[in-house]
């Protein structure tokens, strides 16, 4: 069967310019990350912490393109024997992709063209995780697109989405509507891009645009003709608010676990970043999740992608757990010197430590002697059983008798205060560290020499 619920002209522009653009080249010299496949938060948000990704875990990307999140996941993987199954229905973005993984030696990707929407009937099997970043939003039919990704999705599994966000977006498609009244009658992509960089060199400093995201401005300059196209003049896309990404899920029955954003920008979504005053503050504190989440977006104004974890509906809790004390905690895409944070605690005890991370906000870590004694001894490699006890044993030396049900509840309020940045995460007693982005190039950079 083969589906025609896409756009032909949708398919003619990622054979003209696959997106996003890439040099297969520089693989020698970089890893690019991609913001919803690290392992360790694929782990903390849908396997509880204790996926091992041995041989038989199996992902999907779905609309891979050029190849972000296929050679990301497939990188990670290689280190545990994991499997990654491409789909696009661009034959040339795929060219690009395949080359990248032929000069990374990734052999644990297998690669298939067609459309997503095909998927159930394609003989791929089932998947322990799919990614399926900016596809969703082009279809004619995204609920269509989603429910066939679901059907391929093993009961235990999760997926990571990303769609776009309806209110960042919003100088988005005042341009769009710009340069469709600028290219009307004008069929040749190559005039359309130019006519295109001709009005956005034409914009004044003070259009929104201009003035409201930087990354719209690098989309169409480190982006090339292709990030300039589908930002701008790509024939089919939509935009979500909030409240109708949870509808849609719930139409598609899945479950959100999580929101996320790369490097902090999780933070976005609660209203604590947005408003000072405490009396508008509780009035909105009382709202339910959803509710705080949509309001925290129309506040904020720059958010341009929604990415969110999602699992089948009414699936078991898939979050990793401080109430399992096997876990261990460490600290994520956040680094912190040495004893410094124990440190400042320990020195001003009840007074909270203040960490700023610009755009994303500021971290408030409520401090305490206790807490410190719990930080001296996260090292990444300890479960949480072993940090309660040697922090009751180093209080105890100096005269400060804390029993492991109140180490347990200063644990919880430090771990709730980095996540709410996903600056701190868990992972099983028996899952090793994991190897970050920069030490897996420097293997690739090692082979190439």
């Amino acid at each position: 069967m083969s589906s025609n619920n896409f756009l032909p002209e949708v398919k003619e522009q990622y054979e003209v310019l696959p997106y996003p653009q890439r040099n297969p080249e520089d693989e020698q010299n970089r890893l690019i990350s991609t913001v919803a496949c690290p392992l360790p938060l694929i782990n903390h948000y849908l396997f509880r912490g204790q996926q091992t990704f041995q041989q038989n875990f199996r992902c999907l990307v779905a609309g891979g393109g050029t190849g972000d999140a296929a050679i990301f996941l497939a990188q990670q993987l290689k280190e545990y024997g994991g499997q990654v199954v491409y789909l696009d229905l661009s034959n040339a973005s795929q060219t690009i992709a395949k080359k990248r993984a032929e000069i990374r030696g990734l052999d644990n990707i297998e690669f298939h063209q067609g459309s997503l929407l095909d998927v159930s009937d394609m003989g791929l099997g089932e998947f322990d995780f799919i990614n399926c970043s900016g596809v969703l939003h082009h279809l004619e039919d995204p609920e269509a697109g989603l429910t066939q990704l679901k059907s391929v999705l093993k009961a235990s599994g999760g997926m990571s989405i990303m769609v776009y966000a309806l209110h960042g977006r919003a100088s988005v498609y005042q341009m769009q509507e710009l340069m469709r009244l600028a290219n009307d009658g004008v069929s040749d992509k190559a005039l359309q891009i130019t006519n295109g960089r001709r009005l956005w060199d034409s914009l004044p400093e003070y259009h929104i645009i201009k003035a409201q995201n930087p990354a719209f401005k690098s989309e169409i300059t480190a982006g090339g003709d292709s990030g300039l196209y589908d930002l701008f003049l790509h024939s089919q896309d939509r935009a979500y608010s909030i409240p109708q990404l949870y509808q849609w899920f719930d139409d598609c029955e899945v479950d959100l676990v999580t929101l996320i954003g790369s490097a902090g920008q999780k933070n976005r979504y609660r209203i604590e970043k947005h408003i000072a005053d405490p009396a508008i503050f509780q009035q909105f504190k009382s709202k339910s999740v959803p509710e705080q989440q949509a309001m925290a977006e129309l506040l904020d104004g720059r958010i341009i992608k929604h990415t969110a974890f999602v699992t089948h509906k009414n699936r078991d809790c898939s979050i990793a757990s401080t109430t399992n004390i096997d876990n261990i905690p460490f600290f994520y895409n956040l680094s912190i010197e040495g004893d410094k944070l124990p440190q400042i605690m320990q020195s001003n005890p009840g007074r909270a430590v203040h960490l700023s991370f610009g755009a994303a906000g500021e971290l408030v870590v409520p401090s305490s002697i206790p807490k410190a004694a719990l930080l001296r001894y996260m090292d990444g490699e300890t479960s949480l059983e072993n940090i309660f006890i040697r922090a009751k044993k180093y209080l105890a030396k100096s005269g400060k008798q804390v029993d492991i049900d109140r180490l347990k509840k200063e644990f919880d309020e430090l771990f709730e205060s980095f996540a709410h940045f996903d600056f701190m995460l868990l992972r099983g007693k028996d899952i090793p560290r994991y190897k970050s982005a920069s030490e897996l190039q420097a293997l690739m950079t090692e082979r190439c020499k």
